[in-house]
């Protein structure tokens, strides 16, 4: 092969693997722009109605902006690399998305706090066990009523 042909396969190659990534950076970008508008769609009804603060909306709606542009991107390569195509491919670019997305989750939402623990047994015994009634106690007669 001369010179001349491998510098345009090169360049060709080079190409393609750039149009690959513009590819990649747009179908995350458009993940972000889907995953944004739904964050908002749902952090807006829960700032009116006193659920959360307006800053804590906007971090939400960052988190799972960027966390959907990343999940999109990454099962858009994968079918790429993976030559998925059809309905089969569908369902392992979704299959990928829930994995990243729910990994994403997972590494940005604190651990939730553990339930209290139940009370020890004597002392919930203690708890629940009836009082006793107190006894009634009678006067002692008196000379009228006898």
């Amino acid at each position: 092969m001369s010179a001349h042909v491998k510098h345009l396969a090169s360049a060709s190659g080079a190409a393609a693997s750039s149009a690959g990534y513009r590819g990649l950076w747009a179908l995350g970008g458009l993940g972000m722009v889907i995953g944004a508008a739904v964050a908002v769609a749902k952090n807006i009804r829960l700032v009116k109605e006193g659920k959360m603060q307006s800053d804590q909306a906007v971090g939400e709606t960052l988190k799972e902006s960027l966390g959907t542009g990343l999940t999109t991107a990454a099962a858009g390569a994968a079918a790429g690399v993976l030559g998925l195509s059809g309905a089969l491919g569908l369902v392992g670019v979704a299959a990928l998305g829930v994995g990243v997305k729910y990994l994403w989750d997972s590494a940005l939402t604190p651990p939730a706090a553990a339930p209290a623990k139940p009370a020890a047994k004597a002392s919930a015994k203690a708890e629940t066990k009836p009082k006793a009634k107190a006894k009634a106690v009678k006067a002692p007669a008196t000379a009228r009523e006898e």
